[in-house]
């Protein structure tokens, strides 16, 4: 199909702009010759090359670590037995999961460039789906592949398992991917149930029973990758597997055909206008919210209406009211719960080996979310903030006070109802909530905080100087309690310049 060949040259055109995109970051144009600008470019590959295979030797020790640390505490000695067997069960609710929101949310998007140029040309609909289908595939595969190889050095405690895993992985991910745009594709192909995407819980149900009804079938793939991380793989099941994933996708591919580009233009608009970022831009998750809230809260009828109120009450129940309309922001808040937690788990329990740099890489990795939302609300557009009569400090404090109470004292009772080892239960009561206070600090801190002129502070950074040394202090030098005094230090020190700024 000529179409299909120049569908696929125009990825690879997409994902060469990507590419050199990235390159220019690193200071390197590939437009430009020389003997200098080529070995520049050797040596970026053999640091950058260097770099991710360090990452990935350091990566599999921290699982080979997960491994001995469930083996060191004698009631959780056959926790990895019990995972294994599991996972069949994980594997087919992932599964289910995937095929609902297939259904809810078309897998096959498209962005500006592609509506303009693809949508409308007289291109067959099938042509585009299986570019489309390819280009998550490529995506998709190698990360299937790594996640297996780590959940089998994690439940194993060696790698021996680890490429027969990675090959199953595979196939697995293929026979998802396949589920999963088959039944995009039909809802969007059927005319009666195009517009029905709130069947997608009631299709996932349905699909659950039938499972459930013939646990063969529906545990298949979860169990010959559980085989496989034990170190008993089948070849045939894995090939029949493959088959049956290649079926599937051939399947969407060919139901693909029927549907209407239109109402794929029509599903596109929040993935369009996510793509219009440049790549370095789209870890602003202040920038991705933003899109996200106006494209599914904006045709919504306004149900809950802002109370009467004035002062700092007003910023408080303005910023309550802003995560009640969207409730995936209360994830947000159990993921500053989580790593609160888990550093005050490292901190005060001195018990077992502590993983504190991969905990540290995830703090400053991730795009921080939850407790700060609501202040860079009020403090990113010039035209509100010049209205709020308030320092920083004090818009902080107000919007971020009643949910800080709330996780600080949700984290407090999980904490001890955990048992902790003898004189943590008072370390930790205190460092749950300093913690989480000096997240939000570091939050406010890299918004506010200017360098230069106009560019913002990063929160990597700030976060990774603020926790880094208190997790040093704390868990390397042994010294809690002095963790404890720097991060309550940190947070006054960071509150004292968040105090004078307007």
């Amino acid at each position: 199909m000529a179409e299909f060949g120049v569908l696929l040259a125009a990825r690879w055109r997409m994902l060469r702009a990507a590419f050199r995109y990235w390159l220019l970051a690193v200071g390197y144009d590939a437009e430009v010759g020389g003997l200098l600008n080529r070995l520049y470019a050797v040596y970026l590959v053999l640091a950058l090359g260097g770099l991710g295979l360090l990452a990935w030797l350091e990566t599999l020790d921290a699982a080979s670590l997960a491994y001995r640390t469930f083996a060191a505490v004698p009631a959780t000695h056959a926790l990895p037995v019990a995972l294994l067997g599991l996972l069949p069960v994980v594997v087919a609710l992932i599964q289910l999961a995937g095929i609902a929101l297939a259904w809810w949310m078309s897998p096959l998007r498209l962005t500006w460039p592609e509506i303009a140029y693809v949508a409308g040309a007289p291109i067959p609909a099938a042509a585009i789906v299986a570019v489309a289908f390819l280009r998550v595939a490529a995506l998709a595969i190698p990360i299937a592949a790594a996640l297996a190889a780590l959940a089998a050095v994690i439940l194993t405690g060696s790698d021996r398992t680890s490429l027969g895993a990675s090959e199953v992985a595979i196939a697995v991910a293929v026979t998802t991917m396949g589920l999963n745009w088959l039944a995009g594709m039909t809802r969007l192909a059927v005319e009666r149930l195009r517009h029905r995407r709130w069947l997608a819980a009631a299709v996932a149900l349905l699909l659950l029973g039938a499972g459930a009804s013939l646990p063969a079938a529906g545990l298949w793939p979860g169990r010959l990758l559980s085989w496989a991380i034990g170190g008993s793989s089948s070849w045939p099941g894995v090939a029949s597997l493959a088959a049956v994933g290649l079926a599937l996708a051939a399947g969407a591919i060919a139901v693909g055909a029927r549907i209407s580009l239109t109402d794929v233009v029509d599903e596109s608009g929040v993935y369009a206008r996510l793509a219009t970022f440049a790549p370095g831009d789209r870890r602003d998750p202040a920038a991705l919210a933003r899109v996200r809230a106006e494209a599914h809260v904006g045709p919504r009828r306004v149900r809950i209406r802002l109370p009467d109120a004035s002062g700092a009450a007003m910023l408080a129940v303005r910023a309550g009211l802003g995560r009640l309309r969207r409730p995936s922001q209360v994830l947000f808040l159990i993921e500053d719960v989580a790593l609160a937690l888990s550093a005050c788990w490292m901190l005060a329990d001195p018990r077992l080996p502590h993983p504190w740099f991969a905990w540290l890489i995830i703090m400053v990795a991730v795009p921080p979310r939850g407790l700060g939302d609501a202040f860079l609300a009020d403090v990113e557009a010039p035209s509100l903030r010049q209205m709020l009569p308030a320092s920083d400090l004090m818009i902080l404090v107000a919007d971020e006070g009643v949910p800080f109470l709330l996780l600080a004292g949700i984290g407090i009772a999980i904490w001890l109802a955990a048992r902790p080892p003898a004189g943590g239960a008072v370390l930790g009561t205190l460092l749950i909530p300093v913690l989480m206070a000096l997240r939000a600090a570091c939050r406010g801190f890299a918004a506010r905080v200017r360098l230069g002129a106009r560019v913002a502070l990063p929160f990597a950074p700030v976060a990774a100087v603020g926790f880094g040394l208190v997790l040093l202090l704390g868990v390397v030098a042994g010294a809690p309690w002095a963790a404890l005094a720097l991060a309550a230090a940190f947070c006054v020190g960071m509150g004292s310049v968040l105090a004078h700024s307007w």
